[in-house]
């Protein structure tokens, strides 16, 4: 996902995932380099993780078979670690193709 479809979705709503005492923070098979040039570039004010060896993909399971790359997929994750909501079936190609914010703010609120 690029930090343009990032700032989309999650920006406008960066204060009401505080508010929920959240964090957003997003993974990249990026550089931190590049992450951070894409982040200052559309503005992002999360955090954008570098993972290049793309272990992250492996662990989630959102490996892309036909492209090899990492599926466009949101987590929530408690404090614990538990995975508490995902969504995981979005386009590599579509920029529009993202989940509803009301979903994510739906899984904050069951929390």
């Amino acid at each position: 996902m690029c930090p343009a479809q990032l700032g989309q979705l999650l920006t406008p709503h960066y204060d009401e995932v505080k508010a929920f005492d959240g964090e957003i923070l997003a993974l990249s098979h990026e550089t931190v380099a590049n992450n951070q040039a894409l982040t200052d570039k559309h503005g992002v004010p999360f955090p954008m993780l570098s993972d290049t060896a793309r272990q992250s993909i492996r662990d989630y399971d959102t490996a892309d078979p036909l492209l090899g790359i990492a599926k466009i997929a949101f987590f929530l994750v408690d404090q614990d670690g538990i995975i508490r909501w995902k969504s995981t079936d979005h386009s590599n190609v579509d920029p529009n193709d993202l989940p509803e914010w009301e979903a994510i703010q739906q899984a904050f609120e069951e929390l």
